[in-house]
């Protein structure tokens, strides 16, 4: 029989059982016909008849055995019996589907969390040469181990780093709380990101006393400016501080993956304001503001041409930083750091006095 029809008929239980009840009458009423010719009574053809055709039923279920998809059929069997069973105890059906509903969609959040953590490629430019720098004893830097780092290196092609804070937006009534980040202007182009209207940083705008700006995420202008298409120039009030918009960012954009460390999504970035004239600062020593600092290597350089490079810096500051340290005059290892892939670094954390995930301004995010 063509697949076709076996497949047709597991669709047509009750017709397939007409059909086989009508072949099995018609063989019965042959052979019937048969013995009677043979001169047998008809008592004596329906023994014969039904010794010959044997047990009805099994001949019945071979039969359909041959003219269905089995399997097919069974599933659906079975399918059927268990909507049975949950119509009976519709209240603890209810309960089984809602169990199962909520730990597939929390393995499924897990997995998508973790696929986007560590298996997809980081969307950024040129990902493979991105790098993160940290203290030798698992603290993240202070702006002025930034400035140091990047007025010494010759392995890294760019640096740029990132603050995040809770900030109060005011328009109407009770302010809110957004999330923000503060950056260097060099965030976004380190990355590879363009605004998807308006601009993003210059340097000037990280000088201390510039007029406050801020860059909108996609998901803040949709969400709480409502897709404004004039948001550009807006001033939102932020701490208190009116602030003129100028650039909102494409769709696909964010910095909020969990090995990047960023407790939750950034509503906003602003520009941090770096004071030029700052002293020398190390977070392991409890002083300074402690940021996420992410470089881009330049063309064939490798982590270990990095790591000799951090090493010679080290050296300059030990000769330049003996007063402030004076348990450890000019101990470079006290101002050692280390370079790591953008992507190997688990958690942004510190050794000590933080719960080992991100220390910002506002204190210890988990």
């Amino acid at each position: 029989m063509a697949l076709w029809r076996r497949l047709l008929n597991v669709f047509r239980p009750a017709r397939l059982d007409r059909e086989l009840n009508e072949e099995l009458e018609f063989h019965q009423e042959m052979r019937l016909r048969r013995f009677r010719e043979r001169g047998l009574s008809a008592a004596e053809a329906e023994d014969e008849t039904r010794r010959r055709m044997g047990n009805l039923s099994i001949t019945k279920e071979e039969m359909r055995d041959a003219r269905v998809v089995q399997w097919l059929a069974s599933s659906l069997q079975d399918l059927r019996h268990g909507l049975v069973l949950l119509r009976r105890d519709a209240g603890v059906s209810g309960l089984i589907v809602l169990v199962l509903a909520l730990g597939i969609g929390g393995n499924a959040a897990v997995f998508t969390l973790l696929k986007a953590a560590f298996l997809d490629p980081l969307p950024f430019r040129d990902a493979g040469r991105l790098v993160t720098i940290i203290e030798n004893d698992g603290w993240i830097p202070t702006v002025s181990e930034f400035r140091e780092i990047r007025a010494h290196t010759r392995t890294l092609e760019t640096m740029a780093f990132a603050e995040h804070r809770d900030m109060q937006l005011s328009r109407t009534g009770e302010p809110t709380r957004v999330f923000a980040a503060r950056v260097t202007a060099s965030f976004f182009a380190l990355l590879g990101v363009n605004a998807a209207q308006g601009r993003t940083f210059v340097e000037q705008e990280n000088q201390p006393g510039q007029a406050p700006v801020v860059i909108l995420s996609d998901g803040f202008w949709r969400s709480r400016m409502g897709s404004d298409p004039a948001v550009i120039g807006r001033t939102l009030r932020l701490d208190g501080q009116p602030a003129v918009v100028v650039g909102v960012l494409p769709p696909g954009f964010h910095f909020d993956y969990p090995t990047m460390g960023a407790p939750e999504p950034v509503d906003l970035y602003a520009p941090y304001p770096i004071e030029s004239s700052l002293p020398f600062e190390r977070a392991a020593n409890g002083q300074g503001v402690p940021v996420r600092v992410i470089a881009r290597l330049r063309e064939g350089v490798t982590l270990a041409q990095v790591e000799s490079d951090l090493w010679d810096t080290a050296l300059v500051l030990a000769r330049e930083n003996t007063s402030p340290f004076p348990g450890h005059p000019h101990d470079p290892a006290m101002f050692a750091f280390n370079v790591m892939t953008l992507r190997e670094r688990p958690s942004w954390g510190t050794s000590g006095g933080c719960c080992g995930c991100f220390w910002g301004a506002s204190g210890c995010y988990c």
